[in-house]
Parts: structure tokens; sequence; C-alpha cells
């Protein structure tokens, strides 16, 4: 078979590369489609991501120079509160001892107790035994109850996400005998995450 440039370019007219260079679009959505059925499962998981993160969403914040977001929850500005709550409780406890342990003891690195944030950052971490642990102690040093109430529905909502059955049941009899309406929050945050209205 001869391929002669000139049989070639008097074979493939400007009127055919037109026609075929129409075609971009038909093979663009061709392309798209194909892929869609293509990946399905692993695009179905991605979008699921998506808006588990959207879904206790507030707010959501997008910048258009340097690639920038930003996801503000009602649940992350509560544990905060809590946090701070906390920890300004605890700041004039820390400061008398800091201060008697300064006079009787050497100076040495001091190790601060553990509080909430620490707590939610273990189950971050899926680290049921440092959970625990945290929450026993945080529970040895408080003294409030409604406190004490608090601090038990952020743990139950950690157990819970962190794959314990008995949890959600745990918090709703919480819920049920205690006034503190952490409980109510941390129980709906619960059913907001399972998706069970």
């Amino acid at each position: 078979m001869n391929l002669n440039p000139e049989r070639i370019l008097s074979i493939i007219s400007p009127e055919m590369v037109n026609a075929i260079g129409g075609l971009w679009r038909l093979a663009l959505v061709i392309l798209v489609i194909f892929s869609l059925l293509l990946f399905r499962k692993p695009l179905g998981r991605l979008a699921s991501l998506l808006y588990n993160k959207l879904e206790g969403a507030d707010t959501v914040g997008l910048k258009a120079g340097p690639v920038e977001a930003s996801i503000k929850s009602v649940a992350r500005e509560a544990v905060k509160e809590a946090v701070a709550e906390q920890t300004a409780k605890e700041e004039p406890k820390s400061e008398e001892a800091t201060t008697q342990r300064a006079k009787t003891e050497p100076p040495s690195e001091p190790s601060a107790p553990p509080n909430l944030m620490n707590l939610l950052e273990a189950m971050h971490s899926h680290d049921r035994a440092e959970v625990d642990k945290i929450y026993n102690v945080i529970q040895e040093v408080e003294k409030d109850e409604a406190s004490k109430n608090r601090n038990e529905a952020i743990y139950l909502y950690a157990l819970f996400n962190l794959g314990d059955s008995n949890a959600l049941g745990r918090l709703e009899d919480l819920a049920e005998k205690s006034s503190n309406p952490d409980a109510l929050w941390w129980l709906g945050a619960c059913y907001q995450r399972s998706h069970d209205w």
C-alpha cells in the first residue's frame, strides 16, 4: 500500500477536518459518561465523604487567591466553648497548686491535665483506651455535677464515633435523666452523624 502524502491530503478535505473537529463535544460527553460508569463506586464514596463533611457545617468559606477552604460547625464551636470553660475553671486551681509546688519542690516541667480537647483528639485518632483514660482523669478532677454530665455526654459521643453500639443508648438515658442541655445537644450530634432522624 502506498501512503503518498499527496493522496492522503486529497482524501482529507478541509470540510472533513471541520466536521471531525465539531465532534469534540460529543466525544467529551461520551468520555464523561464512560468515566462515571467506570468509577461510580469511588466517586460515590467521595461524594458521600464530602456530604458528611459539609452536612454538619454551618459556614463554608472558599478563597480564590491561594487556594483555601474552611468549614465551621456548631459542634466544634461548642467543644471549644466547653474546653475554654473548663480551662477557665482549672486555671485558678492550677495557679494555687503551682505556687505551692514551687515553694516545696524544685522546678520541673509542668504537665497539663487532660481536657475535653484531648479527649476529642484521641477520638479522631481512634484510640479508645486513650479516650477512656482521659475521661476518667477529667471526671476525677471535676466537682460540678452539671460539668460531669457534660463531660459524660461528650465522652459518650466519642464512644459512639468509635463504634460503641451501647453509647447511643447510654446517651439517651443521660439526656432523659439530666436537665443539662449539653446531653441533648450531643445526642442530636449522634443522630445527625448516623443520619437517623
